[in-house]
């Protein structure tokens, strides 16, 4: 049950330019909420740009199948992009079960932050 897309940066590069990842982290998550709300626009940007393989019907499955996995339970369109360490304990317990990740090697407390969800923004933090 993996988040469907996460940003990963290093501990030194987001001390160093915590204005920037804030402001990468805004523009992704108005960009889900954009298009999970009306991916027509992107979906024709992306078939403009993609002249080999890639269909109407192909993107229009797309979307419909990701909305479920970007607002799992009774998620709201403003309330993407938060994170939790209930979530993210979960997450490393599944990855764990896979014999992908070794649970000694990764504290749940150190993969991921919501320090960069701005105060004041629509879209509510984690608890």
């Amino acid at each position: 049950n993996p988040y469907a897309s996460c940003l990963v940066t290093t501990d030194d590069y987001a001390a160093e330019n915590g204005d920037l990842v804030g402001r990468m982290v805004a523009a992704c998550r108005q960009g889900w909420q954009k298009y999970l709300e009306a991916p027509e626009e992107t979906n024709a940007a992306i078939l403009a740009a993609n002249e080999y393989g890639m269909t109407a019907e192909a993107l229009q499955f797309g979307v419909e199948k990701l909305r479920p996995l970007c607002r799992p339970g009774d998620l709201s369109l403003d309330e993407i992009g938060t994170m939790s360490e209930e979530r993210w304990s979960e997450l490393v317990g599944q990855l764990s079960d896979l014999d992908l990740i070794d649970p000694a090697e990764v504290k749940v407390d150190s993969v991921f932050t919501t320090d960069f969800l701005a105060p004041g923004s629509p879209i509510k933090q984690a608890e």
